[in-house]
């Protein structure tokens, strides 16, 4: 399609150009047009931008944030946001750098820049949390694709109550989480790059999000942390000791990453929005400290626990691999198919088991290699059905025994993986408390 493009050159390393930039997307809205950026630093405070523009940015190109907290503003009225200042009944720690509210038919797209240089702002969220780079409300139909943002002085972009949002070729560095998401559904990212300062994916009360060959770095957040109905999560890599450092208030800096998946749900909220249908698959994740979590009392308990599918992760360098503590509901199900998990011999923490859980409704592991993990590789308590199958378990030995090796566990294991460890299936491996029997139903177990 054809736009009228509206030039912003002119006003390229001029200071302070709001006034300037807001009149060439207003012009740009009268007419569904695009204002494209050349190369050169556009200094500005917030942007509102309006149905039907497209901004695009030029190689190059850098919108910039002023460095003047009290500059940034969010104008727009703001419904059912359960965070209103108590004074000014206007949402709290939503200024933007470019504010989006009720819109159709937007984007951002290009090769260049779009910086928030940190801001600082000492009455915002955490006494240091400066404007939400894109702050997008209310909107339908949004593409964000090949820019690069920059040192978000808080979420790089924050999707509430959104419909049709696609990120392409995204890269977020710096700042706070890359990705926030807020009651939005139909949500694709794809080839995008997010290293930041705090979580990578994080929001709940979302539906049919799909991730898809992109990145996911962090510091000290948790990477994908999500309330999502219908999430659909591929050939992604996830890894910690982040690249760019999360930055607390008194300055401290974190670079060892906490869990890289965990599926939350939110108190209070209805049940159809609650998280369901999860399948993570040939996904890569190194350097955490648990490569799944659903725990109903740390995160946001409450729900219908859902369903969740892990099949063909590779992990490495962890402490804990999955981790599970449904609610008193016991409708948790989990389905761990095919994927190597080496867990770290770094870390000297004595439980080294492959996977703790409880209060489900059924677990079932099959064909899975695990690597340094402890005699008690599974542990379940107060579930219904469990079934592990072709579950070969590797230990660090002076050789290899190829008489305990179960001729399935081999044939599904890397070649490249076997030298100087021992392979066995016992069903030792598999532990229930005693005191557990009854609660637990039997446990009923199928060992292949």
């Amino acid at each position: 399609m054809m736009r009228e493009v509206f030039l912003a050159n002119a006003y390229a390393d001029k200071g302070l150009v709001t006034e300037a930039l807001q009149a060439l997307i207003d012009k740009a809205a009268e007419v569904g047009g695009q204002v494209r950026f050349g190369p050169g630093n556009y200094e500005t405070a917030t942007l509102y931008m309006k149905s039907g523009v497209s901004l695009y940015l030029d190689a190059g190109a850098r919108i910039i944030g002023t460095a003047d907290y009290t500059a940034y503003s969010n104008d727009y009225p703001y419904l059912n946001n359960p965070d209103l200042n108590e004074v000014t009944g206007k949402p709290r720690w939503h200024d933007a750098l470019i504010n989006c509210g009720y819109l159709k038919d937007i984007s951002i797209e290009g090769h260049g820049l779009i910086d928030g240089a940190d801001v600082i702002n000492p009455e915002g969220e955490q006494e240091f949390r400066g404007p939400m780079m894109l702050m997008i409300h209310h909107c339908e139909n949004v593409s964000i694709k090949g820019v690069t943002l920059l040192r978000a002085a808080n979420y790089a972009t924050f999707f509430d109550t959104c419909t049709n949002v696609y990120l392409e070729n995204v890269r977020a560095y710096g700042g706070q989480d890359a990705l926030r998401l807020f009651r939005t559904k139909n949500v694709e990212v794809s080839h995008c790059d997010f290293r930041t300062g705090d979580d990578c994916v994080s929001g709940s009360l979302n539906a049919d999000v799909y991730l898809h060959d992109t990145l996911f770095n962090s510091p000290g957040g948790n990477i994908v942390l999500l309330g999502c109905r219908n999430l659909h999560m591929k050939k992604c890599k996830v890894w910690s000791q982040g690249e760019a450092p999360a930055v607390f208030k008194d300055d401290k800096r974190y670079s060892n990453g906490w869990n890289a998946i965990i599926m939350l749900h939110d108190i209070g909220q209805p049940e159809y929005l609650m998280s369901d249908n999860w399948l993570i698959e040939d996904v890569e994740v190194e350097n955490v400290e648990t490569v799944f979590r659903y725990d109903s009392e740390l995160f946001f308990g409450n729900g219908n626990n859902g369903k969740v599918t892990l099949k063909n992760v590779k992990a490495k360098n962890f402490v804990f691999p999955i981790t599970v503590n449904g609610a008193a509901y016991n409708e948790f199900e989990m389905t761990i198919e095919g994927g190597h998990f080496i867990r770290s011999t770094l870390d000297k923490r004595e439980d080294k088991a492959f996977l703790r859980a409880k209060n489900f409704k059924k677990i079932a592991v099959r064909d899975v290699v695990l690597e340094n993990v402890d005699d008690e590789a599974f542990f379940f308590e107060n579930g219904g059905e469990v079934e592990v199958k072709d579950a070969a378990i590797l230990r660090k030995v002076s050789s290899i025994s190829v008489d305990n090796i179960e001729k399935s566990s081999v044939e599904n294991s890397p070649v490249e993986t076997m030298g100087n460890f021992f392979v066995y299936g016992d069903v030792d491996s598999i532990y229930v408390p005693k005191e557990q029997d009854e609660s637990f139903l039997g446990a009923r177990k199928y060992i292949g």
